[in-house]
């Protein structure tokens, strides 16, 4: 019988570990699997066309990396150009990572869907940092990992990049 709780008791912090949670915002905007329980913030946004709201999505997991998605829908045609998407994820790109004191590293073209985008490492002195960002329609999607010190597993990085979808 002993044995038997021990390795019920084993099975429940094996699974705990590696649980997920399985979110997609009240938008429904995406589907993405979390290593835990999800902190959602909003703020305004000052853009080139007026004000949009910024809508971020965060968890962390037992290593403290702290994986995220924001999206924030920009009014009007202002991505209508399919040609200009580089470049506006480009500059996307170079704020995040210059707010973060880092140097974007390791260009890869990426795609979610039908939905291309961008992804870039870059790491400062007390981060590792994974950054994505898609754009479709009007929204700009970002997924982020941050990692203390060094990059997360790739079990863990690719468990939550794979697990996105956009639902437009």
């Amino acid at each position: 019988m002993k044995k038997i709780l021990i390795s019920i008791l084993f099975i429940a912090i094996l699974f705990g570990v590696n649980a997920q949670v399985n979110y997609s915002p009240p938008s429904g905007y995406f589907k993405i699997n979390f290593p835990s329980d999800v902190t959602i913030d909003q703020s305004e946004m000052e853009v080139s066309t007026g004000n949009t709201i910024l809508y971020t999505f965060m968890a962390m997991d037992e290593s403290e990396n702290l994986y995220m998605v924001s999206y924030a829908d920009y009014p009007g045609d202002v991505f209508k150009d399919k040609s200009l998407h580089n470049n506006f994820m480009e500059k996307s790109v170079e704020g995040f990572f210059g707010e973060m004191n880092a140097t974007p590293q390791n260009r890869t073209n990426i795609k979610a869907k039908k939905y291309k985008g961008l992804e870039y490492r870059g790491q400062n002195t007390d981060y590792s940092i994974i950054y994505r960002v898609f754009i479709a329609k009007n929204t700009v999607f970002q997924l982020v990992i941050v990692g203390m010190k060094s990059y997360p597993s790739d079990t863990k990085t690719n468990s939550f990049f794979k697990s996105f979808k956009i639902t437009l």
